[in-house]
């Protein structure tokens, strides 16, 4: 389960999040966790599975983020190749 899907099962904001997790995380990069564009660190991670009861792990925050980033990279290459780039 990804954590954006969880969130909205479970009915809990980014905010609510962010003020979970410790005093420096934010709303801003809770939303990067859920868009996959950044990884949490090792102890966030471990935060949010505690938070989530397991249901979000370290494996499932790690393929959103690499299917983001290749997503991220087909579109540069697409873009690049349709431009005449490279």
């Amino acid at each position: 389960m990804t954590l954006g899907e969880w969130l909205k099962r479970n009915k809990k904001s980014q905010e609510w999040l962010a003020a979970e997790m410790d005093g420096t995380c934010t709303q801003a990069l809770v939303s990067k966790w859920v868009r996959g564009l950044v990884l949490p660190s090792g102890w966030r991670t471990q935060r949010i599975a505690s938070l989530t009861d397991g249901e979000v792990t370290q494996r499932g925050l790690a393929l959103r983020y690499k299917r983001t980033k290749a997503k991220i990279k087909a579109r540069g290459e697409a873009f690049r190749k349709e431009r005449g780039i490279e």
